[in-house]
């Protein structure tokens, strides 16, 4: 009877608080688009009750008065006041005005905020952490925009979804596995690997490192969460949202300090009090005239007392001259992150020199896995771009769907045959003074076939000396975290005289060796047995042992006469080489 008393208590003091009160729900777009404002700020007027939006621009608000009016802000949009039930769709306008011309700095109350924050930075920043891991859903999108950054054509060019999983190991050994990957249209897979590229994960260190689309190097912003970052940052204190007594998020926007010739960051910090961590992070370049143009944004949320990323959104907007003949490209991306686990047993043999690694098999996902591992539905454009896509008949479809494919084809030097077999593309067409037009078929197993065998098969013929050559090659994993490798190898081919190669098997020739082979005139037809063992010695060092026995006979009139043996000139070589080699890279 006790446990029924307590239990009908209990369900009371849940339920009388909901009494009288009413669930607001909606969602923030602009008006001058229609897109969706991630993060806006949504209050209730004369109340301390708000809330923020989600990425997608909709809230979900319990309030006690329908009559009262909601307060709707985001940073460079006019502050809306709507009301309940007006507040399904709410849009708002551009601002125009610039807000450092009507803010006045005295004793500035956000950079004790600030300061504060950056304390607390080493204790909320992921990276501080012994270990971490979690799974992530992925959505990449690549338009073209017309002269007012709106997508041209309305549909989207590309869209690519991917599901990975990331592990991390202190100090700085990380890997994520692309576990699936589905790219509008083709079995492209350029857009999975572009976008970890694309989004940095956190704002906790003292520089924001960009490494834009398609250029070399990385270009660094001072993070407004550093040391001292205030003497070259402004910081305006523009709202504050309370959650509970007691637990509050400061909204402080940000820009650089003028008269300063500093080039940095703009946009809004949302700080969490007590643990003083960034919760929702916005930035972009706050010199419009850069040609450097992105957005990032970043929400966090609590996991075992640490604020650990939850959701990372980038928008990259490429001129013309970083794409040549496709005008302006929009590439947007956003990353979901679930499953996170905060300090697992990661053994260090895990990890290796490869930090993101493509599953054989992501490209070739089931619809079922898609549903299950999809946490964010697509949305209405970008299902369209699938679909039409998918339509396309005759050039259209060549120059969408297939092109892409054939590129990434080419930049990998390997065409799928099927699951099991790849061809190598490399080598397909060669030629020669002494071969003539040298015709090449190698085909070797893909790693779907097996993750510890490869097998390796080449069949060679010269149009001109009209013999046929071939090649097999058996490699064997011992060690996968050492990258320990077991080779056995039989060749008959024809060589350049008094060319050695040591360790070389389809790499690509620099450019003076590749002229040379165009100009080769005789040859020494060559049988080659070779056993050799590679591992990492250390994560940036190769070590390779081989021994190699072959046998030359030259095709042209060459005899050697020794001085012992001068009546039995040799006419036929045989040698047995150990080789022992370092590589560095």
């Amino acid at each position: 009877m006790k446990q029924v008393i307590l239990w009908f208590y209990g369900l009371c003091l849940i339920g009388f608080p909901a009494i009288g009160q009413v669930r607001v729900r909606g969602q923030v777009v602009s008006g001058r688009t229609g897109e969706a404002i991630p993060f806006a700020s949504v209050g209730v007027q004369n109340t301390s009750l708000g809330t923020v939006a989600d990425s997608l621009g909709r809230f979900s608000l319990l309030i006690g008065n329908p009559s009262q009016t909601l307060i709707v802000q985001s940073m460079g949009y006019v502050t809306q006041f709507v009301s309940m039930n007006q507040s399904a769709r709410i849009e708002l306008n551009d601002s125009h005005l610039q807000l450092n011309e009507v803010r006045i700095r005295a004793v500035n109350a956000a950079h004790r905020i600030i300061r504060q924050t950056v304390a607390n930075l080493p204790q909320n920043d992921s990276d501080q952490l012994a270990s971490y891991q979690y799974e992530a859903y992925h959505v990449t999108t690549m338009s073209r925009l017309d002269g007012s950054r709106k997508p041209s054509s309305g549909q989207a060019l590309y869209v690519n979804e991917s599901y990975s999983s990331r592990q991390f190991l202190a100090p700085n050994l990380s890997r994520e596995e692309i576990i699936g990957s589905r790219t509008s249209g083709t079995q492209t897979t350029l857009l999975a690997s572009l976008r970890p590229l694309l989004q940095p994960f956190g704002f906790h260190k003292p520089q924001i490192l960009v490494k834009p689309p398609l250029m070399k190097e990385q270009v660094s912003y001072l993070n407004p969460l550093s040391l001292n970052s205030e003497t070259v940052y402004d910081f305006f204190w523009s709202d504050t949202l309370v959650h509970t007594p007691g637990d509050t998020t400061f909204v402080i926007d940000y820009e650089p300090r003028r008269g300063r010739g500093f080039v940095g960051l703009k946009g809004v910090l949302q700080i969490r009090s007590g643990s003083f961590a960034p919760e929702y992070v916005l930035a972009e370049p706050a010199d419009p005239a850069t040609m450097l143009r992105f957005r990032f944004e970043q929400t966090y949320q609590l996991v075992q007392d640490h604020w650990f990323p939850a959701e990372i959104r980038s928008e990259w907007i490429l001129s013309p001259s970083a794409m040549t003949g496709v005008g302006t490209l929009r590439i947007e991306s956003r990353s979901l992150l679930t499953n996170v686990q905060l300090n697992p047993p990661i053994p260090p043999a895990t990890f290796d020199q490869i930090s993101v690694v493509m599953r054989p098999d992501a490209a070739r996902q089931s619809d079922a896995f898609w549903q299950t591992h999809r946490l964010d539905s697509l949305t209405a454009p970008e299902q369209q771009t699938f679909v039409r896509l998918a339509e396309l008949r005759g050039w259209q479809r060549f120059k969408t769907r297939t092109l892409p494919t054939l590129g990434e084809w080419g930049l990998a030097g390997m065409v799928p045959m099927g699951r099991y077999l790849n061809l190598s593309s490399q080598t397909l067409l060669d030629a020669n003074l002494y071969e003539g037009t040298r015709l090449t078929l190698n085909v070797l197993t893909s790693p779907a076939f097996s993750s510890v065998l490869r097998l390796d098969g080449k069949l060679s013929y010269g149009t001109r000396d009209r013999i046929v050559k071939y090649e097999g090659r058996a490699r064997v994993l011992l060690h996968s975290a050492s990258r320990m490798y077991l080779t056995g190898a039989y060749r008959f081919d024809v060589s350049e005289p008094g060319n050695v190669q040591f360790f070389i098997w389809n790499n690509p020739q620099i450019p003076y060796e590749l002229l040379r082979t165009f100009l080769l005139s005789r040859a020494d037809s060559l049988r080659q047995w070779r056993l050799e063992g590679s591992f990492r010695m250390f994560k940036h060092t190769t070590v390779t042992v081989s021994l190699i026995d072959e046998s030359r006979r030259p095709t042209y009139a060459y005899r050697f006469r020794p001085p012992e043996y001068e009546h039995m000139p040799m006419m036929a070589f045989r040698t047995t080489d150990f080789c022992l080699g370092f590589r560095y890279a």
